[in-house]
């Protein structure tokens, strides 16, 4: 994960170059977690903007209408994602961690502190892209006509596929990222990028203080037995 990369970065560079390493590290083992979540999280989100009932619907319903290509769909932003999140993240604890007492140990709450404003920094600067990936994995689908001719049964070819209308022309509302990005804040306004943040703040900020600080209580008490980590993956 991108702790265990961060920390193997820090053994073979010079200090000076260590938060570029870290941050570097993060942001490949982000990548390639994103190659193997992102079918997870294209599923996911359609269950949870309730386009299909069920976990074997979505999964039958994006195969036979994109193949494996639906399954990444939105895979730029959600790798763009990874990438900023690495970034943040790992800035924002080394700096964070700078601001405690040198030379003494650091109270849990402290800890609790450090990942809980780390948390709320993460979110606040990775919204837009966040609701950019959920638009992007989100955009309906339609079966080929192909399919529609040989019944419910039938699975058309990945590359014929045809997703449903949302464009004048018949493609997708939003071309990828860029386009998503632009499209959202020209029509909706710019704050509609960070839509649901009170809610995502809420989210990493608690998850970020009871992961950190638990994670440094249970280095302290193992004697240091495990590495401090640089990162925190929210």
């Amino acid at each position: 994960d991108q702790d265990r990369a961060a920390r193997s970065a820090a053994a073979h560079l010079a200090p000076a170059y260590l938060p570029v390493g870290r941050v570097l590290a993060g942001s490949l083992a982000g990548l390639a977690c994103s190659v193997v979540h992102a079918p997870i999280s294209v599923l996911k989100n359609r269950l949870q903007v309730a386009q299909y009932a069920d976990l074997r619907t979505a999964f039958l319903a994006v195969a036979n209408a994109d193949g494996l290509r639906g399954f990444y769909r939105g895979w730029a932003s959600d790798a763009s994602l990874e990438v900023l999140l690495a970034t943040v993240q790992f800035v924002a604890l080394d700096r964070l961690r700078a601001l405690a007492p040198a030379g003494l140990p650091i109270a849990p709450w402290r800890n609790s502190a450090i990942g809980f404003a780390a948390g709320a920094l993460t979110a606040l600067c990775t919204e837009p892209l966040d609701v950019v990936k959920t638009r992007l994995t989100t955009q309906p689908l339609q079966p080929t006509s192909a399919a529609q001719s040989h019944g419910r049964g039938a699975k058309p070819s990945a590359g014929k596929a045809v997703r449903a209308r949302k464009g004048r022309d018949g493609s997708d509302e939003y071309g990828g990222v860029r386009d998503a990005l632009w499209q959202i804040a020209r029509t909706e306004g710019t704050l509609a990028l960070w839509r649901g943040l009170p809610q995502r703040v809420a989210y990493t900020e608690l998850k970020g203080a009871i992961w950190y600080s638990a994670y440094e209580q249970t280095r302290v008490a193992l004697g240091g037995a495990l590495p401090r980590v640089a990162g925190l993956r929210l």
